[in-house]
């Protein structure tokens, strides 16, 4: 058995949350296996989190009555916490569940940008709140930005994607246009599940497809599929 303390080391290395914060959850947490209140194992993770980890590739049995993969799954919430508050998104308590709200500026951009999220969305079929929450998580509806990864514009077009669907990512309006149609075809390929669209949208379908048509196992990408999720149901049109 992995001792607790080296469980709690690599999930704080792997989602780059303090090992005190993670400790601090813990001290109000249960043994391993143990259900109360609504709440399971060392970091009390809400059992509604459940499915969610199941989305991901994660069995609830595992999360549990494995204390370490219970302390992975909780480490993991807060990190998907604090990644929405960095993407102005206010949430407070580490795992409650409220109502999503963005930054005032963020709010002001997409409401600009309205009008042509909506004629992407009447052109590829793909949502107008699903376009809006993914140029929500990608830029906060920044025409400019530019990822690490070198990234383009509004929906953070890859240059070989933009390449492929042919037009100017740094055209805003194409950007949108472009992305979204891109969006439609990885909803076509597999099979309109949401869940692979956007993790084969962050991660690549291939990733998607090498993971067994599932989420793959990147940091990253699960908890972006979320992200984006949250904010769709949040921020419909």
């Amino acid at each position: 058995m992995v001792p607790i303390a080296a469980c709690v080391a690599e999930a704080s290395a792997a989602y780059h949350v303090e090992q005190a914060k993670i400790a601090a959850i813990m001290q109000n947490g249960l043994p391993a296996g143990v259900e109360r209140g609504g709440r399971i194992g060392p970091m009390g993770i809400p059992v509604q989190w459940l499915p969610v980890f199941e989305m991901m590739g994660m069995q609830s049995a595992d999360v549990v009555d494995d204390a370490c993969e219970n302390i992975f799954a909780g480490t993991w919430i807060l990190a998907y916490v604090a990644s929405l508050q960095d993407a102005g998104v206010y949430g407070g308590g580490s795992y409650a569940a409220r109502p999503v709200h963005i930054s005032a500026q963020v709010a002001e951009r997409r409401r600009a940008w309205s009008q042509v999220v909506q004629r992407a969305a009447a052109l590829t079929g793909v949502p107008a709140g699903l376009i809006d929450a993914v140029i929500t998580v990608e830029s906060g509806y920044q025409p400019r930005a530019v990822s690490s990864a070198k990234a383009i514009g509004m929906m953070q077009l890859m240059p070989r994607t933009a390449a492929m669907l042919g037009g100017d990512p740094w055209d805003a309006e194409q950007n949108i246009f472009m992305d979204s149609r891109y969006l439609a075809q990885l909803a076509r390929q597999f099979n309109g599940d949401l869940q692979l669209t956007l993790a084969a949208y962050n991660a690549g379908p291939a990733a998607v497809t090498r993971s067994g048509y599932r989420i793959p196992a990147f940091t990253e990408t699960r908890g972006y599929v979320p992200k984006v999720l949250s904010l769709y149901s949040s921020l419909q049109q």
